[in-house]
């Protein structure tokens, strides 16, 4: 009897241990929130900005302004903000702001915490020529 009683608990611990790991790896659900402050070539961003959070690549969440110079709201102010959904804890999250109708990395960038929810002010540098529909981030 102390033999299956002790096989059980080394398959539970088993299976708990898998199931933490399992989780610290995933964040699918929790995704992290952003707000703070938005500027385009240290202007204010106007209302109706566009910006987004990219993970290698691929647009994980995106938003648009309904405040000059601001996205999102702080804790205790409201749900808005810029989701990212994170696929794993400490992935790298690239915010890219779309100025005239292209989108320029902003340069910032935060890591995944599953769940995280923080400032992050962004101000891209645009050199755009709407002649030639180049917009560069330098």
């Amino acid at each position: 009897m102390n033999k299956k009683f002790g096989i059980t608990l080394l398959i539970i611990f088993a299976l708990v241990l898998s199931m933490q790991s399992a989780f610290a790896a995933n964040c699918l659900g929790f995704p992290n929130g952003f707000y703070g402050t938005l500027k385009i070539n240290g202007a204010n961003a106007s209302n109706g900005t566009e910006i987004r959070g990219m993970i290698n690549g691929v647009d994980k969440g995106n938003y648009t302004t309904t405040v000059v110079g601001e996205y999102g709201k702080p804790p205790g102010q409201g749900q808005d903000k810029l989701y990212v959904n994170c696929p794993t804890d400490n992935d790298i999250i690239n915010f890219e702001v779309k100025v005239d109708g292209n989108w320029i990395n902003s340069g910032e960038t935060a890591d995944c915490t599953c769940g995280d929810i923080r400032n992050v002010n962004i101000d891209v540098n645009a050199q755009c020529q709407p002649s030639l529909e180049v917009c560069d981030g330098a």
